[in-house]
């Protein structure tokens, strides 16, 4: 990591130090055949579940018939969507036209519903990580796999990786970073508070690893899922 003020906290409320990630969960299918694709993806004490329909033919291709359309909807259990929830629809959107072989579905629309079951930080991420792993379940083609996890920026200077909900309320500024797998390019940056531009650079060096350790998990359980469908045939 790049030398400067900023360095990972030793300790933490829940026992991690700076730089570890929350026990994480990885699910495929969990909607069964309620949607073409679907994943649960969980940083403890946050889940969010994502669902996939399609390709399929939809009106909303007609302008783009050289390529499919994604769109992405992000369902809140009191049924309302407010400005984050818009914000975050956006954000994951861009984020699968930018792996999704759009080409391979002409005149065919992506629907990507997404729904927080439980959030205690980390909830964007979470989402990103849940889509990404759900299109790749419904056998759309993808260029390759992205993953994201958050940064937090302590007003001691101190980074925190995968903050609780507690420790992003009482950081000084919160990234979602989201990195392409295979050379960790950076996909996404999404940044509340108050982060400078050399600060942003760290967060995303200190994201490296573990986005790393994340894109291993998913690989771990998609081959496990492609395993199980295996015997069974």
């Amino acid at each position: 990591m790049r030398e400067g003020p900023h360095s990972m906290m030793s300790s933490r409320e829940d026992g991690r130090d700076g730089g570890h990630l929350r026990p994480m969960e990885c699910e495929l299918r969990p909607l069964n055949y309620h949607a073409d694709g679907s994943a649960r993806f969980v940083f403890k004490g946050t889940a969010v579940l994502a669902g996939v329909f399609g390709p399929r033919e939809g009106r909303a291709a007609i302008k783009a018939s050289d390529e499919s359309v994604i769109t992405v909807n992000w369902n809140r259990g009191d049924g309302l969507s407010g400005s984050r929830e818009k914000e975050y629809e956006t954000i994951v959107r861009n984020i699968l036209e930018a792996v999704v072989v759009r080409s391979q579905d002409p005149l065919c629309v992506i629907e990507v519903s997404l729904q927080a079951v439980t959030e205690s930080g980390g909830s964007l991420s979470a989402a990103i990580n849940a889509a990404v792993v759900a299109v790749i379940d419904a056998g759309v083609a993808v260029e390759g796999l992205c993953a994201a996890v958050t940064v937090a920026l302590m007003h001691d200077g101190s980074i925190l990786l995968d903050p609780t909900s507690g420790e992003e309320g009482s950081a000084r500024g919160v990234m979602t970073v989201t990195l392409r797998g295979h050379d960790h390019a950076l996909l996404s940056s999404v940044v509340s508070g108050k982060v400078g531009e050399e600060e942003l650079l760290t967060a995303i060096e200190a994201a490296g690893d573990a986005v790393s350790t994340v894109l291993t998990f998913i690989r771990m359980a998609v081959e496990k899922r492609l395993e199980k469908e295996q015997r069974c045939w």
